[in-house]
């Protein structure tokens, strides 16, 4: 659907909906990302299965097309024909969802909006005096960002190939105050500020939460008594097994998602996942009156951990012998 009724349309001729399309020697970005610190290149992620939420692959002058498609509200640049009517263009612009605007760290203060929204597809926001409506994007080795100013007929379109949303928002609102002609702030210093912030506020976190284990503790069973299949109503099944090492976590329909349980307190315990490029998470058992469990929950462990590693919307409970 869309390669027929919005790619080809546009003539976004090498744009594609799915990594496999790639064939070697293609001119292509390889995905980057850190992995224990080391910025390396890492695997294209298959998104065949959740296409809406990130498959699309395109280029910065192929997605042009689609800026000025938007500005032109649905209008092709170079033809008399439409995409989408004037009309839908304007609700997919209008607010839906209100968004608590906060205020942002001392570093980022300029950048306070007065109203922030969530609209269809796009995110709406105000900077200096103008409506923004955009949308960021990221995947495993990206992160990408969009944005449109209709009062000032804009569209910038920025594509990275590593994991850096303080990079890519660093060129935007650099572009933005040039075109706007307001007087220049060094974004990458202001953005390079937070960062250190975040991270230093993250290892505080994350050193209180090592200060407060008690390491002494002992589970309240054996550890064969985690073993077993537990099933979440969204994800599905998640299976616990005893491997000469220890406790291991496997994600079952997610190749590779294997995870080594090493005790932390009481009944958590971390996953130490063998593939690197997910982030770790705290695993604990809740326990029935009887000492059977009664379901298993997680959150990651880092406060920096992506949001779309979320754990904690995850409740698994133990599948009895019959539904297994």
């Amino acid at each position: 659907y869309i390669r027929t009724r919005i790619l080809a349309p546009l003539g976004m001729k090498s744009s594609t909906v799915s990594t496999s399309s790639f064939k070697p020697g293609d001119n292509v970005a390889f995905p980057h990302s850190k992995i224990d610190g080391t910025l390396q290149v890492v695997p294209f992620q298959n998104l065949d299965n959740v296409g809406p939420a990130g498959a699309i692959n395109s280029s910065a002058a192929e997605m042009s097309r689609w800026l000025l498609l938007q500005l032109n509200h649905g209008k092709f640049a170079d033809r008399h024909d439409r995409l989408f009517s004037e009309k839908q263009s304007k609700e997919m612009w209008a607010g839906q969802t209100i968004l608590p605007i906060g205020t942002p760290p001392a570093a980022l203060a300029s950048l306070k909006a007065n109203f922030a929204a969530y609209a269809l597809g796009w995110g709406t926001r105000d900077y200096k005096g103008r409506k923004m409506v955009g949308h960021t994007g990221g995947v495993l080795g990206y992160v990408s960002r969009v944005m449109l100013v209709p009062e000032e007929n804009l569209g910038v379109v920025i594509l990275t190939n590593a994991e850096s949303g303080s990079a890519f928002d660093s060129i935007l609102f650099h572009i933005i105050d040039q075109y706007f002609g307001v007087a220049p702030t060094d974004w990458i210093a202001a953005f390079k500020a937070n960062d250190e912030l975040d991270r230093k506020q993250a290892d505080e976190t994350l050193a209180k939460v090592g200060a407060a284990r008690n390491a002494e503790s002992k589970t309240s069973l054996p550890l064969e008594k985690y073993v077993g299949v537990y099933h979440d109503a969204w994800y599905g099944a998640a299976t616990i097994r005893m491997e000469s090492s220890g406790l291991t976590l496997t994600f079952d329909h997610t190749p590779g998602m294997i995870g080594d349980l090493q005790h932390w307190q009481y009944d958590t315990f971390k996953s130490h996942w063998r593939n690197r490029q997910i982030e770790d998470a705290f695993v604990t058992f809740a326990l029935n009156s009887d000492g059977s469990i009664s379901n298993m929950k997680m959150e990651a462990v880092s406060p920096l951990a992506d949001f779309s590693f979320d754990y904690q919307d995850l409740l698994f409970a133990p599948k009895s012998p019959a539904e297994k």
